[in-house]
This record gives C-alpha cells, structure tokens and sequence, in this order.
C-alpha cells in the first residue's frame, strides 16, 4: 500500500513539474558562436536551442508551442501518451534516430493513421531530443497535428 502510494505520489510530482513547463517564455536570440545550441526553425520563428534537450521543452523555452490550439490544454505533459505534440524533423537530427517503442504505439493509434504518420514522418517532440542542426520542424493541422496540411503559425 504505502509503495503503491509513494509511486502514485512520485508521478503527480513529475506531472506538476512537467506542467509548469507548458507556460510561454520569451524567444531567445540565436548564437552561433555557441556550440551547445542549434538553431531551430519552427512555425516561422527562428529559436536557440541546446543540444540534448527534448525538442518538445526547447520549443517551449524558446516561445513556441509543439501543440495546435486547445491541444496544450489537454497535452501529457510529455509523457508520450496523448500525441499532441506530433511534429515533422525536415532538416537536421535527432535521437533516437528511429521512433521509439512508445512513439510507434500512440502514433498507431487515432487520429494518427499509419498513412499520414509515415507520409509527414511524423515524431513526438517530448519523445526525441536534440542531437545536430540547424533544425526545421514542420506541424501538421489538426487537433493532433494528424492533418494533411501545415499548421498556420500561430501568434
């Protein structure tokens, strides 16, 4: 019971946590002459990045949202399962190199279809971190990004 309990509590922990991380903060200026940020071009906006992070929180660091609409509202807080974050890698690199395990389930299942998921190549930004650039991340309209047109830049 009190493990069961320590666990439950643990996770509602990392959940707070993680929530806190969906809030808006100012762009950051791109550098080149540092080597640990990448720039990353997404939704028409040009942000810096450090390497290593989950592209889903550089996104969010740097004033953009991974998410279309009310989608952030509902959004796992990057725990993989709701798929709000699904995005494209056009240019640049990325790990894992291939969709996890996690990543090929919720993408499996609606409103993601096997068409449109391997068509756009789409990954989870809470599931891949940053790896190489410059980076180019294309979103796809729809409540989950599922659509087969991209996304307007939101303001």
């Amino acid at each position: 019971m009190s493990l069961t309990f320590a666990v439950a509590s643990r996770a509602l922990t990392l959940q707070s946590r993680s929530h806190r991380s969906c809030s808006r903060r100012a762009v950051q200026a791109v550098s080149d002459d540092d080597g640990d940020r990448v720039a990353v071009t997404f939704r028409g906006r040009e942000i810096a990045a450090e390497v290593g992070a989950t592209l889903r929180t550089a996104l969010i660091r740097g004033g953009v949202s991974p998410h279309n609409g009310n989608s952030k509202i509902i959004c796992c807080r990057g725990l993989g399962t709701c798929g709000t974050c699904a995005v494209e890698i056009t240019r640049g690199a990325v790990v894992p190199g291939e969709r996890s395990a996690r990543e090929r389930a919720r993408l499996s299942l609606p409103p993601h279809t096997a068409a449109n998921t391997q068509r756009h190549n789409l990954r989870l930004a809470c599931q891949v971190r940053i790896q190489a650039g410059p980076l180019a991340i294309a979103k796809y309209d729809g409540f989950w990004g599922h659509g087969e047109q991209p996304a307007p830049v939101e303001e």
